[in-house]
């Protein structure tokens, strides 16, 4: 990414799975735990 982006465009180009996934690796939320059902969700 470069630069600014506007939040629909952002949106609309990726699915909620891959905003996780992209949260998750900023350290924003937790991954959803289906590989460990027994991790919390802070």
């Amino acid at each position: 990414m470069d630069g600014v982006i506007s939040v629909s465009d952002f949106e609309k180009s990726i699915n909620s799975e891959e905003l996780i996934n992209i949260l998750s690796g900023f350290g924003l939320v937790e991954p959803i735990p289906t590989a460990n059902p027994e991790r919390k969700i802070m």
